[in-house]
């Protein structure tokens, strides 16, 4: 049992939990969750992920939002920056939109998919998508 103080803290000499777990520890799950979800169940799983954010389901936007996206850097716009950036004209804050997302989508390539896979071919990959999606190739 725990040995405590009278506020409820670790006393002296209680050497405490087991603490976290070995990296390597960490690997094995990381290797089994990894081979139990192939990446067709992955697109499955992402492809119901959109359908419940186009049906506005939350937590299947932040879902989509934190895997493009990453977590948020900045402050949200204030009414100022909005007004500024329509006199700036859209075109400048989608093509950095655009740049984010891609920078985005190798991350979660080079870390997700296989952390093998060379940079460059990460890069032709995500090329190649961005194409598809935008209907420029395919």
């Amino acid at each position: 049992m725990d040995k405590r103080d009278e506020r409820g803290r670790f006393a002296k000499g209680n050497k405490g939990g087991p603490g976290r777990p070995r990296r390597q520890t960490e690997v094995e799950y990381l290797r089994v969750t990894m081979s139990a979800c192939t990446p067709e169940a992955w697109r499955e799983i992402v492809a119901r992920a959109v359908e419940d954010a186009k049906g506005g389901d939350a937590k299947a936007r932040a879902f989509l939002a934190k895997y493009l996206l990453g977590e948020p850097q900045g402050k949200a716009p204030t009414a100022t920056d909005v007004v500024a950036m329509d006199a700036m004209g859209w075109d400048a804050l989608r093509g950095r939109i655009e740049e984010l997302v891609q920078e985005r989508m190798a991350d979660v390539l080079l870390m997700e998919l296989n952390p093998h896979v060379d940079s460059a071919q990460v890069e032709q990959l995500v090329e190649e998508a961005l194409a598809r999606v935008e209907g420029k190739g395919g």
